[in-house]
């Protein structure tokens, strides 16, 4: 019963209706009009008795006459008629419309043989015979590119393609970025989004329009939104890095779900990385984040921010704060021994803890 209710409700909503006029009960309905059985009228053109009325979706139950004769009255749709005389919109007659030439196209365009019209109003400087509605944001002609009407300056209208709205259009000449930047190298025909920052073509990769060099466009992929990879290389945003086996590359995180600085420790099969830099000795296969970002460790040793603390007793390690560390013989600031100091009697000031 509520499924019911809720139909009826709709219907009433985006059809419209009003009653029927008392002499068109029964009565057949043109095309391009709706009947409904219970007595209720759609919005658009009527015929009753000889007689055309407008209802509009504003106010359905007004009815608008139509000051147009019957004989040769062409409905063309919810908005629009003509006859031999005149074209119609809304019940109101358009000036200077030629009706015998007149046609509707999308998106509020319409033309004649002397204009294209936007919202009924002619735009002088669009060639009739070729302009072409592509999305409602963009027209075309054989003159060029429009953009909500507005023509692009020096972007032909051959081989014109959107590729992502407002932000990617192409040509057979070019690349265009936000419809004004013609993007100067790139090849259309092969030109790809791979990401918002990053594209690519059958020649080169780019990042915000600006080539990556080396990378290789066909094996190139993203890792995350730090690290991409080619066949051959590691990269860091935009910067080629010395990590030497793209294939085996890995980023260590803390926690499977950790997505902080800790990004920056990474391994292949050969080394493990900080910031991109080889930490001399470190086991790829053991190696794991003790303390987020700052203190790491493998089978053999402990290390600080990608350096190794000599010297220290892994059995006995323990982390006092983010620059502090001791074992059962030594304190160590960062990655050094304090010379002198006693472990025992050494102690953080309680604002240092963390």
């Amino acid at each position: 019963m509520m499924k019911k209710t809720i139909l009826i409700i709709l219907i009433t909503l985006f059809v419209g209706h009003k009653p029927l006029l008392a002499n068109e009960q029964g009565a057949t309905m043109p095309i391009h009009t709706t009947y409904i059985k219970n007595g209720m009228l759609a919005f658009g053109y009527h015929i009753i008795n000889d007689h055309i009325y407008y209802i509009p979706m504003q106010n359905f139950y007004e009815e608008i006459p139509v000051d147009a004769d019957i004989t040769d009255f062409e409905i063309l749709d919810i908005n629009y008629a003509k006859n031999k005389q005149a074209v119609f919109y809304q019940a109101k007659k358009l000036n200077g419309v030629d009706p015998l030439s007149f046609e509707i196209l999308k998106d509020s365009y319409t033309r004649d043989k002397n204009f294209v019209y936007y919202q009924n109003t002619a735009i002088a400087e669009l060639d009739v015979s070729t302009f072409e509605v592509i999305t409602y944001d963009y027209t075309i002609d054989k003159n060029g590119v429009y953009y909500l009407n507005h023509k692009l300056t020096g972007v032909s209208s051959s081989g014109f393609e959107i590729i992502q709205p407002f932000h990617y259009i192409k040509n057979t000449e070019a690349v265009y970025y936000q419809n004004r930047e013609k993007l100067i190298g790139i090849d259309p025909e092969s030109f790809e989004i791979i990401t918002f920052s990053y594209t690519k073509d059958k020649n080169f990769v780019y990042k915000n329009h600006q080539k990556i060099e080396g990378a290789d466009p066909q094996s190139f992929e993203i890792i995350d939104q730090y690290y991409t990879r080619d066949k051959n290389f590691i990269y860091f945003e935009d910067q080629k890095t010395a990590i030497t086996d793209p294939s085996t590359f890995e980023i260590i995180r803390a926690s499977e779900t950790s997505r902080s600085l800790s990004y920056r420790y990474t391994k292949d099969k050969n080394a493990v990385y900080y910031n991109e830099v080889k930490i001399p000795g470190a086991e790829p296969e053991t190696f794991k984040i003790i303390m987020d970002h700052w203190y790491t460790s493998d089978k053999n040793n402990i290390y600080y921010a990608g350096k190794k603390i000599e010297g220290v007793d892994k059995d006995s390690f323990e982390i006092m704060n983010y620059q502090y560390s001791k074992d059962r013989q030594s304190v160590f600031f960062l990655h050094k021994r304090l010379i002198g100091v006693d472990v025992n009697t050494f102690k953080l000031r309680p604002r240092d803890i963390f």
